[in-house]
């Protein structure tokens, strides 16, 4: 990647992850029953190995298990450490399904 003026530079982690994400890969293709703007897929926690289901556009989370179909009061920044604010995408990757 490129910034504005032409020089490289390293994708946020977020974008990296968003971006190796495809319809292909979602939840029986099901989308965010909270924004309604994009897929669920399956995630891991590199720290933990815990996995849950996330929508990449509002940042949505489901524990495993969980009824997709229903909205959620549940966030990425809640879900993670609140001790290490910011970094919630460097500690996650797309799971197998």
């Amino acid at each position: 990647m490129t910034d504005s003026y032409g020089k490289p530079h390293e994708a946020p982690p977020n974008e990296k992850r968003i971006s190796s994400l495809s319809p292909e890969t979602a939840i029986h293709k099901m989308t965010c029953a909270h924004c309604q703007q994009d897929w669920i897929y399956l995630f891991r926690r590199m720290d933990t190995g815990e996995r849950f289901h996330l929508c990449p556009e509002c940042e949505s989370v489901w524990l495993e298990g969980g009824d997709l179909r229903l909205d959620t009061d549940v966030y990425l920044s809640e879900f993670m450490s609140p001790a290490d604010p910011g970094r919630e995408w460097e500690v996650i990757e797309p799971a197998d399904q």
